[in-house]
C-alpha cells in the first residue's frame, strides 16, 4: 500500500510538471491562438488539468493506508485518463462543427443553417463534459459511499446544473451569432473615405436588431441565472419578489432613465432614423453610429462624437431619407445673357447624367432655377438639382467645377467685387475713381 501511495505521488508530480511546463501550449491548442472567450476557455482547460491532478492526489491521501488504497489507485488512474480525454474530445467536436458551419457559409452564404451548425457545437461539447463527469462520479461512488457521502445526491444536482449551463450557453450563442449574421457590421468611416466605395442604405431591421439583441440576451441570461440557482437548491421565489420591488424603486427614482428608454422605443418604432443616417436633433447633429436602449451616438462631420439621451430629443431632422434638393448660387455681371446661362447649365446637367459615377444618384438633373436677386454690381443666379442621399456634396462640387469651365468657355464671366463709378455718362473703374479723387483732394486749397 505504501508502494502504491509512493507511486501515485511520483505520477502526480510528473503530471503536474508536465501540465505546468506545457500550460501555455495546452491553452493554445484549445484556443487556437484566438482571443476572447476561446482564450479564456483554453486557460481554464489548462488549469483544469492541474487542479484535477491535485484533487485526485489529495483524495488518495484520505484513503492511504486503508483497504481502499488499491481501489483508489485504479479509480484515480481511469479518472485521470478521462480528464485528459474530455478536453481533447471537446476541441475535436468543436472544430468539426465550426468547419461545417464555415463550409456551408462559404457555399450558401450566411444564414440560419450555418448559424445552427456553429451553435450546435455547444450542446455536443457540453454533452462530452457531462458524460465524462458522470463516468467519474460513478467510478468514485464506492469510495464516496465508504466515506459517508451520497454520490447520487451530488450527481443529480451536478447533472441539473450542467444541463442548465449547456442549454443557456446554446441559446445565448445561437441568438448572438444569428443577430450578428443578419445585422450588417457598422464601421466608423475615417476622414477622406466618406466617398469611397458603394453607398449602402441601411435597413430598419439593421438599426433595431442590436437593441433587440441586447434585450433578448439580457432576458435569457436572467432566466438562466434563476434556473441555475434553482438547480443548486436555492429558493428563487424571494429573489423574484425582491427584483420586482427593486424594479419599482428604480422606475420611481430614475424617471429620466425611464423617459429615455420609452422615448427611444417610440423613436425606433416610428423609424425616425437609422444607422449611418445624418440627422439633426436640435443643438447637435451628425451621422448615427450606434443606437442603444437609452441613447444615440452621433459622429459629427468634424470628428467629435455626441451621445444624446433619447429623452432630450424634442425633434429629429433626417437628411438621409429618400431624396434631397441641393441649391447653390453664382454671381454674374448684370448684363450677362440669361438664355446663354440657362443653355450652358442644361448642357452641364446632361453631361453629368452621362457619367456612370453620378448617373444613378440623380433624380432631377442640374439646371438653372432663375434669378435670385439683382444688386448694385451683380446678378445672382440660383442652380439646383435633386439626388438620392449619399453623395450630394460630391455631386455639388463636381457640378460647380464643370459649370465654371463651361461658363468660361462660353464667355460668361462671373461678377467681380470691383466698384464702378459713373460720371457724366462715362464709367470708370474703382481704381481710376480713387486716383481722381486723390488728385482733387491734393489740389484743394
Amino acid at each position: 500500500m505504501a508502494g502504491c501511495s509512493s507511486a501515485s505521488t511520483i505520477i502526480t508530480a510528473y503530471l503536474l510538471v508536465w501540465f505546468i511546463v506545457g500550460r501555455s501550449d495546452i491553452a493554445n491548442s484549445h484556443s487556437g491562438h484566438a482571443n476572447g472567450w476561446q482564450r479564456i476557455t483554453g486557460n481554464l482547460i489548462a488549469n483544469f488539468y492541474i487542479v484535477s491532478t491535485i484533487v485526485i492526489w489529495l483524495l488518495g491521501l484520505l484513503v492511504a493506508g486503508t483497504a481502499q488504497n488499491v481501489l483508489w489507485v485504479r479509480v484515480s488512474g481511469i479518472s485521470q485518463i478521462v480528464f485528459i480525454l474530455i478536453p481533447i474530445l471537446h476541441r475535436g467536436v468543436s472544430g468539426l462543427f465550426q468547419y461545417l458551419a464555415i463550409r456551408r457559409e462559404a457555399v450558401y452564404g450566411p444564414g440560419f443553417h450555418s448559424v445552427l451548425l456553429w451553435a450546435l457545437r455547444i450542446p455536443f461539447t457540453g454533452a462530452i463534459w457531462l458524460i465524462g463527469i458522470h463516468i467519474t462520479v460513478i467510478l468514485w461512488q464506492p469510495l464516496l459511499a465508504n466515506a459517508g457521502v451520497d454520490a447520487s445526491y451530488w450527481l443529480n444536482h451536478l447533472q441539473q446544473f450542467g444541463i442548465t449551463i449547456v442549454c443557456s450557453a446554446f441559446v445565448c450563442g445561437f441568438l448572438w451569432k444569428f443577430f450578428e449574421t443578419i445585422s450588417p457590421v457598422n464601421t466608423v468611416k475615417l476622414p477622406g473615405h466618406e466617398d469611397d466605395g458603394e453607398q449602402k442604405t441601411t435597413s430598419r431591421l439593421s438599426t433595431v436588431l442590436p437593441v433587440v439583441r441586447n434585450l433578448v440576451m439580457g432576458a435569457v441570461l436572467a432566466v438562466a441565472l434563476l434556473v441555475i440557482l434553482s438547480s443548486l437548491g436555492v429558493n428563487v421565489a424571494p429573489l423574484l419578489a425582491g427584483f420586482g420591488v427593486l424594479g419599482l424603486a428604480v422606475s420611481f427614482g430614475s424617471q429620466a432613465l425611464v423617459k429615455d428608454v420609452v422615448s427611444g422605443i417610440f423613436f425606433l418604432a416610428e423609424d425616425a432614423f437609422r444607422i449611418d443616417e445624418y440627422i439633426d436633433v436640435g443643438k447637435l447633429q451628425g451621422t448615427v453610429e450606434q443606437i442603444s436602449l437609452r441613447s444615440v451616438r452621433l459622429r459629427h462631420h468634424n470628428g467629435p462624437v455626441h451621445t444624446v439621451p433619447f429623452g432630450q430629443i424634442a425633434a429629429v431632422t433626417n437628411y438621409s431619407r429618400d431624396w434631397g434638393t441641393i441649391k447653390f448660387e453664382l454671381r454674374f455681371d448684370r448684363d450677362a445673357d440669361l438664355e446663354m446661362i440657362r443653355k450652358t447649365a442644361k448642357k452641364v446637367g446632361l453631361s453629368l447624367l452621362e457619367e456612370p459615377e453620378f448617373a444613378g444618384d440623380f433624380l432631377i438633373p442640374l439646371k438653372m432655377q432663375g434669378i435670385q436677386e439683382v444688386n448694385e454690381n451683380s446678378m445672382v443666379i440660383r442652380f439646383k438639382f435633386t439626388c438620392r442621399p449619399g453623395n450630394p456634396s460630391l455631386i455639388k462640387r463636381e457640378g460647380i467645377k464643370r459649370l465654371l469651365a463651361a461658363f468660361k468657355a462660353a464667355g460668361l464671366n462671373l461678377a467681380s467685387n470691383a466698384v464702378v463709378v459713373r460720371s457724366d455718362g462715362t464709367a470708370i473703374s474703382d481704381a481710376a475713381a480713387a486716383s481722381t479723387l486723390s488728385a482733387k483732394a491734393a489740389n484743394a486749397p
